[in-house]
């Protein structure tokens, strides 16, 4: 990816950053969260448990499952066990949980930790049908979609849609191969996806895939790409839709690069970004408006409940807020110059483009991560 950087007015905007100071056993990497219908609780996973963060005062209270202690066993709280990269999606008063290692989507009360399957039975597959028939290939990524039970899953090159009371699990988009080995020319996703997220109307969902968005009909499947990045390396990590007073732009976590950036959801082959949060290429932790503020590889994004919240969970175990109604008026742009790609079945190919690079990853060094017992 190319990033072309300069200054514009209102069109685009940058938001404040502060950081939440944290506490809790399931504070640590290959973690993910997601929010509440409480504006001020969000939903944490890691360390193979479910937890609940209160976001005034940073801490968290571990919900179930025991720290470190990978396995796959329904029960209450403690007595439960889940594989390591767990990704969370709140329905109501449940919390719906892909358990990736699993190849199962748990169910967890959100008051009382209690867990059990709602679908998958352990076993690698394409299956559709209700709880223990159904079956996953590479289960990632949940989303709720408002104002109904259904919970879509990334799995793969598909989504998978699941009801969240009956555990009934149906193929949504992405390939009809019968096999987890999907192909380009077998699937309208021309590469593993990566995250997604529901606009507020519950109508559709954005997508990304390691070189690609697209935004996908939740009722038919149609999938439309948006925008089209060239690259192969897996850094967007999360998404969320900011809602319409926003200007309904996507934003998204990109953990190489330590930023935050936004587009419009308008189709066609180029678009324009703006970096929202953070600074290019510029790893760190400090607070304050748009790229004056830095991240360490954030990982996650949750919106939480009156859209004007963003939690941004990087991979140290640090929980981050960001405002999106404190806006400031100049931001960094970038211009996303991609090559052009083979066409997708179904999928409007993009014009043709001059070969780019895209930035080097930055290694992170391995970090320790707190196992205080949450209060």
């Amino acid at each position: 990816m190319l990033l072309i950087l300069l200054a514009v007015p209102r069109a685009f905007s940058t938001f404040e950053v502060d950081t939440l100071s944290t506490s809790g056993d399931f504070y640590c990497h290959s973690a993910s969260l997601t929010g509440t219908s409480s504006p001020l609780a969000a939903v944490a996973t890691g360390c193979s448990t479910i937890g609940r963060v209160n976001l005034s005062t940073g801490v968290g209270t571990l919900l179930a499952g025991v720290p470190y202690s990978q396995g796959f066993q329904d029960g209450a709280g403690a007595d439960a066990r889940f594989g390591q990269d767990l990704y969370p999606a709140v329905v109501g008063e449940r919390i719906v949980v892909t358990d990736a290692a699993n190849f199962a989507i748990r169910l967890v009360d959100l008051a009382s930790g209690d867990t059990s399957t709602l679908a998958g039975n352990g076993d690698s597959g394409v299956l559709d049908g209700a709880g223990g028939v159904a079956q996953f290939c590479d289960p990632k990524h949940a989303a709720h979609v408002p104002f109904t039970d259904y919970v879509l899953i990334a799995d793969g090159r598909r989504i998978r849609k699941i009801d969240a009371v009956t555990g009934e699990v149906s193929t949504a988009a992405g390939s009809i191969q019968l096999t987890c080995a999907a192909t380009p020319s077998s699937s309208a996703f021309d590469s593993s996806i990566q995250s997604l997220a529901i606009n507020a109307d519950g109508l559709t969902a954005i997508v990304a895939t390691s070189r690609s968005f697209f935004r996908v009909s939740v009722a038919t499947g149609r999938i439309t790409r948006i925008m089209y990045t060239g690259t192969l390396y897996n850094f967007f990590t999360s998404l969320v839709v900011l809602p319409a007073a926003s200007g309904s732009r996507v934003m998204v976590a990109d953990r190489i690069n330590h930023c935050l950036w936004t587009f419009e959801q308008q189709d066609g082959a180029s678009t324009t970004s703006c970096v929202a949060a953070g600074s290019i290429g510029n790893l760190g932790s400090s607070d304050g408006q748009g790229t004056a503020a830095r991240f360490n590889s954030p990982a996650f994004l949750a919106l939480m409940a009156g859209g004007t919240t963003v939690v941004v969970r990087q991979n140290d175990g640090e929980i981050k807020l960001v405002n999106t109604a404190m806006e400031s008026t100049m931001c960094e742009v970038c211009s996303c110059v991609s090559s052009c790609m083979p066409p997708i079945p179904g999928v409007p190919a993009p014009a043709a483009r001059t070969p780019t690079s895209i930035p080097s990853p930055i290694r992170r060094q391995d970090r320790k991560f707190s196992r205080e017992t949450a209060a």
